[in-house]
């Protein structure tokens, strides 16, 4: 009997212990649903149009994203779109190329009309090259670039020679060592046997004939176009490629004073291994002895090398004292070789003419600044440029 009793006891335990679990999970259950239901009910359908400023008309494919997920939609080619937002709270972001991207607060509206502004901005950065700008990495034809930066870093008197091994495809080089010579630039070779082979130089959109005036310290950027796409803008002046220079501009603020001085040397380096004077008169005295005895064959006589300068004389019937004026400059030897430095002034003529230490002297001053619409930007140069030639021919 006392079994039965605490068997009874186990029993009913038990049945209580799975009614208050399944009342539980009937509680759980009904709370999802509830929530699931709310959340169904949270959930919105934004429609809408998508316009421009400029002329009301319907935009196509403009990007519609909610912020912070990854649902999103396109507009349609009439500008219409739809798309599914979690709440009232969500934020609509509308992008497009060439436009202002703008954010919407979707709120309690369930039709949207957008209207985008064009990006101004933006469109100029687009335009490229000889009629504008373009993003490099957008950039398809041949050019080559260089800034400002390149060129302050080498101090150069002349725009030309900042672009020697910068850029490739464009040939650089000076057709005299005289200082202020013309230097020649090439791009991708000559083009042409009898014309010029020239490129066209483009300021700030001038053309102009050439580039020699122009101070280093003032350049912006410096833009080569090498491939046909130049001779298309620019006709055939642009055959030989065209050179884009763009100057620095002043800039809203204090008056801003910038000064650059240079100094650099130069030395005629590799000069040619040639005779002193003793060497030279050495040499010409065996060739003259070598002719005198070529001589004496030609003529069936015993001629030497030995042979005196008097015996010489004597045989191409030269009279009188010896001197420079009558002696045979081809059977020999010149009267004042034999007094060395007393007759003769023997000069080391690698010394003569390039004897001197070359030097250029750079001095750059820019006074740039503005205010309210008002720009200015105000540079000079003094340049003095001193060559390795002692002498002139």
């Amino acid at each position: 009997m006392h079994f039965f009793t605490n068997f009874r006891k186990l029993l009913l335990s038990a049945c209580i212990f799975l009614c208050i679990s399944a009342g539980d999970e009937f509680r759980v259950l009904a709370e999802g649903n509830h929530l699931s239901h709310r959340n169904q009910t949270a959930e919105l359908i934004v429609t809408g149009t998508i316009v421009s400023t400029e002329n009301n008309e319907p935009i196509p494919g403009v990007n519609i994203l909610v912020k912070g997920t990854k649902s999103g939609a396109s507009s349609k080619a009439d500008g219409s779109f739809s798309i599914k937002v979690p709440n009232e709270k969500s934020v609509l972001i509308f992008s497009s190329i060439g436009y202002i991207t703008q954010e919407i607060v979707v709120g309690n509206q369930k039709n949207l009309k957008v209207v985008l502004s064009a990006d101004t901005k933006s469109l100029e950065e687009v335009v490229v090259v000889g009629y504008g700008e373009v993003k490099r990495n957008n950039l398809t034809g041949a050019t080559a670039s260089i800034g400002a930066k390149d060129i302050e870093d080498r101090p150069v008197a002349r725009l030309e020679n900042a672009l020697a091994g910068q850029l490739p495809g464009v040939d650089v080089r000076t057709t005299s060592g005289e200082p202020g010579s013309d230097i020649q630039i090439r791009i991708r070779g000559t083009g042409s046997i009898n014309s010029s082979n020239d490129p066209l130089y483009v300021v700030d959109g001038v053309p102009v004939d050439d580039i020699k005036g122009l101070n280093p310290g003032d350049i912006k950027t410096l833009d080569v176009l090498k491939d046909a796409a130049s001779a298309a803008i620019y006709g055939s002046r642009g055959s030989n490629g065209v050179v884009l220079i763009t100057t620095k501009r002043g800039g809203q603020g204090k008056l801003s004073i910038q000064f650059n001085a240079s100094k650099s040397l130069s030395r005629v380096e590799g000069r040619l291994n040639m005779m002193n004077p003793q060497q030279w008169i050495e040499f010409r005295k065996a060739d003259i002895d070598k002719k005198w005895v070529d001589k004496g064959k030609t003529d069936k006589k015993d001629y030497k090398a030995s042979d005196s300068q008097e015996f010489r004389a004597a045989e191409l019937k030269i009279t009188g004292p010896i001197s420079s004026a009558n002696a045979n400059a081809t059977y020999m030897y010149d009267p004042r070789w034999a007094y060395g430095t007393d007759s003769l002034d023997y000069v080391d003529w690698n010394d003569a003419f390039f004897g001197n230490t070359g030097s250029l002297d750079n001095y750059q001053i820019t006074l740039s600044g503005g205010k309210d619409n008002t720009n200015y930007s105000v540079s000079g140069s003094y340049l003095t440029q001193r060559n390795c030639r002692k002498y002139r021919l």
